[in-house]
């Protein structure tokens, strides 16, 4: 899961440790997508299901959205923090 894809290089990584863990099975879940990138990664993941694909010659996830902001590393461990 992600808020995004654009090129696909932080997913990749993220299936590549996946794969090395010997995950039964990989979907990747994700809100908007660059349709070039998600067809990069289709051969190495058992289902993609993204609501909002997006095609043309650039993208950033930041655009699909009409309120975007970034999270600090401090809101993460909050967040990661509260869910124990």
């Amino acid at each position: 899961m992600d808020d995004g894809i654009a090129a696909g290089s932080t997913m990749r990584v993220a299936i590549l440790a996946l794969q090395k863990q010997q995950a039964k099975q990989i979907i990747i879940a994700i809100p908007t997508g660059h349709a070039e990138a998600l067809n990069r990664l289709a051969d190495l993941v058992d289902g993609i299901y993204c609501a909002n694909l997006r095609g043309g010659f650039s993208f950033a996830v930041a655009d699909a959205y009409e309120h975007w902001t970034d999270v600090s590393e401090k809101e993460v461990m909050e967040t990661i923090q509260g869910l124990h």
